[in-house]
């Protein structure tokens, strides 16, 4: 499973994995996905990569985005198959 679970982690941060790719990976792989509200009211939907006090890295269909944690409104836990609707 651990090797399974890096295999797609290096997919999903692959560049050349396209947006469709990524998406179609995280709803094949994942039954729940996190849901971020930023504080400028952008809203992001992935699976967190690594979280320290100050960051979370969010791997989303856009690829790794890392916030910080000061900026963030909301977090919420959502059903992949919903997510992307």
């Amino acid at each position: 499973a651990a090797q399974r679970d890096e295999r797609v982690r290096n997919i999903l941060l692959n560049p050349r994995t396209s947006r469709q790719g990524r998406k179609e990976i995280l709803l094949r792989h994942f039954k729940k996905l996190v849901r971020i509200e930023a504080t400028d009211g952008n809203e992001f939907t992935g699976i967190v990569d690594t979280e320290d006090p100050q960051t979370v890295e969010l791997i989303t269909v856009m690829g790794l985005i890392k916030l910080p944690k000061a900026a963030i409104r909301q977090r919420s836990e959502i059903d992949s198959q919903k997510a992307f609707e």
